[in-house]
């Protein structure tokens, strides 16, 4: 959510395409918040070096799973 409210208070106005340009300049990091360490997005809005991160919820709290470096909980597969 802040990321959106960051790029709405640099965008001056709630337009999708000067949003959505404000988030193609944003450049952040390093942070242990954000996948891959930065938060940078590329010219057609996509991240850039953001790794697939996987987050269970497990006894009511969000967890990361996966990949092993970042995780703090083994992951959980419900059996049917």
């Amino acid at each position: 959510m802040w990321l959106i409210k960051e790029a709405l208070e640099k965008a001056g106005k709630a337009d999708k395409i000067a949003v959505a340009d404000a988030l193609r300049t944003m450049d952040g990091g390093p942070s242990k918040y954000y996948p891959g360490g930065i938060l940078k997005f590329d010219e057609k809005g996509r991240r850039i070096d953001a790794e697939m991160t996987v987050v269970q919820w497990q006894k009511g709290i969000p967890v990361t799973v996966f990949p092993q470096k970042l995780a703090v909980a083994e992951p959980f597969w419900p059996k049917r």
